[in-house]
């Protein structure tokens, strides 16, 4: 675990208390550079996002600072300051658990088999997954303490989760079950399952569920863009239509619109906002190997949480349990 002196603390708590700014980012959208298959492989890289790359000349903003300071406990934007992660740390991919503060890493899943996608419940209390487990990829439920494991799916497809309602009660997930990959939820019991997308081409990766809205990705315009539907599968919309791969989408705390949040070199994914917006985290190997990392826009700056030497992706950060 990587920390640095306390004075850094300090320098971090004024920058964010002089931070006025609202965010006004409708969808996170972070250039992914892994193709948007939905199988994870033995390292956890965040498997359903696009890899071609951008036809559009790169930016030339300067690209976010990178600092390893450890954040303050305190600063968790209505977390319970805690996140979860995939990590191959023990030698195949695990979901970790750790404070935002570096402290108290558990591994959640502790299996000789390959666990993926984290998604915690809107209460905090539940965290959906993928386990390759019972032979083939499934949607597993358990308490966010890693207890009380339940397969949901039990389906002899590949199924991922991905997103949970608003109000926690259904789960969204993409599945091969129809012969391509297509969104579906379900009842955070497994019952009642709906398919919402049915285009031949491969609809992955959706993230965003806000009110009603399901933001999602699909190649069924050639290359990967995001879409978004309503959460009955109508209405479903091409937002970013560009000659770019955009993937993994994600509404900002406030929904307003599309900002690119970090400009850098390096592959910079899976982004999840803090529910106040003051930061969100993401995957990145700016520093050589995928870590994570918080990001605070309005200070143009990013920390890094986790180590060196082994994979680290997909952060989820933990709602603050009522």
């Amino acid at each position: 675990m990587k920390t640095k002196p306390f004075v850094y603390l300090l320098i971090l708590v004024v920058a964010l208390l002089t931070t006025s700014c609202n965010l006004t980012n409708a969808v996170a959208i972070l250039t992914a550079s892994a193709t948007p298959i939905a199988v994870p492989s033995n390292t956890p890289t965040n498997t359903p996002e696009p890899t071609s790359t951008p036809t559009n000349p790169p930016p030339t903003a300067t690209a976010t600072p990178t600092e390893t300071l450890t954040p303050l406990p305190t600063q968790t934007g209505g977390s319970t300051g805690r996140f979860a992660f995939v990590t191959d740390r023990d030698g195949n991919a695990e979901i970790y658990s750790m404070g935002l503060d570096g402290s108290d890493p558990q591994n959640l899943t502790n299996n000789p088999a390959r666990d993926n996608h984290p998604v915690y419940s809107p209460d905090g209390f539940y965290m959906a997954f993928a386990s390759n487990r019972d032979a083939n990829w499934e949607v597993y439920l358990m308490t966010a303490d890693g207890n009380d494991l339940i397969n949901l799916t039990n389906h002899d497809s590949d199924d991922y989760p991905y997103a949970w309602s608003p109000d926690g009660a259904q789960i969204a997930f993409v599945s091969n079950r129809t012969g391509n990959y297509d969104v579906f939820t379900m009842n955070k019991d497994g019952t009642d399952v709906r398919q919402l997308t049915t285009d031949p081409a491969d609809d992955l990766c959706a993230r965003g569920w806000n009110r009603d809205k399901i933001a999602f990705t699909s190649n069924r315009d050639g290359n990967y863009e995001i879409y978004v539907m309503n959460s009955d599968g109508s209405a479903q919309t091409n937002l970013t239509n560009n000659p770019a791969s955009d993937g993994c989408p994600n509404y900002s705390p406030d929904g307003s619109e599309q900002t690119a949040l970090t400009i850098d070199p390096a592959d910079e994914n899976s982004p999840m906002w803090s529910p106040d917006g003051m930061y969100f985290a993401h995957a990145s190997n700016r520093d050589g190997d995928y870590e994570v990392y918080i990001t605070m826009p309005d200070v143009q700056l990013s920390i890094n949480l986790t180590i060196a030497g082994s994979s680290e992706t997909w952060p989820q950060l933990q709602p603050a349990v009522p």
